[in-house]
Order: structure tokens, then C-alpha cells, then sequence
């Protein structure tokens, strides 16, 4: 039962990940699509390492595959609110700065309230 309930939510997570989040580099036109294809694998790391940092590996796979679709979709969603600012490659910059500040604060406080490692 445990695998088949973590099947259904990783199948949620792929579907929600491929097809409702937006493409945050829409805005740079006819490369943004491939900019996303490829940054989707970094962007995937980057959640893979922030799960890693909350959660511990293979102690509740439900809870990991949704910290994962969650994180995924946060930092996709920050991406695509820091693009909203193109052509503007400072404003851009200082939006991307701002909301990795606030990532490494929130990723702070979580540990030390939920005590994690």
C-alpha cells in the first residue's frame, strides 16, 4: 500500500510539475522553451538538494514526493515572477537575488523550528 499511495502522488507531482506550472522563461520568446528544458534539470537539482536538506531520505516517500512537487513549484513560480521583469536584466537580477534571500531564511527558520539536522 505504501508504494502504490507513493505512485499516485509522484504521478500528481510529475502532471502538476509538466503541465500546470508556467514556463518561467516564456517571456524571452522563441528560446524560451528550450531554456526551460534545460533548466528544468537544474531547477529539479535545486529542489532535489532543498527536500534533501528538510527531509530525511526514504523516512516517509508520500511526504517527500510532495516537499519535492512543492519546492519545485515555489521556485518555478519565482522564476517566472523575476522574468516578468524582462528586458530589464538589473531588475531581473535584484528579484532573483531578493527571493533566494528569503529561500535561504525560510529553509533557516524551518530547521531550526522543525529541528532538522
Amino acid at each position: 500500500m505504501r508504494k502504490f499511495s507513493y505512485g499516485i502522488v509522484f504521478t500528481v507531482g510529475f502532471f502538476i510539475r509538466q503541465f500546470l506550472l508556467p514556463n518561467p522563461f516564456a517571456q524571452l520568446g522563441i528560446y524560451g522553451s528550450i531554456i526551460n528544458m534545460i533548466m528544468s534539470v537544474f531547477i529539479g537539482c535545486i529542489s532535489y538538494f532543498i527536500v534533501g536538506r528538510l527531509y530525511d531520505k526514504y523516512s516517509a516517500p508520500v511526504i517527500g514526493s510532495i516537499l519535492y512537487t512543492f519546492v519545485y513549484a515555489v521556485l518555478v513560480i519565482e522564476l517566472w515572477l523575476a522574468f516578468l521583469f524582462y528586458p530589464q536584466k538589473i531588475l531581473i537580477g535584484i528579484a532573483l537575488g531578493v527571493t533566494a534571500c528569503v529561500d535561504g531564511l525560510v529553509i533557516k527558520i524551518i530547521r531550526r523550528f522543525f529541528d532538522v539536522r
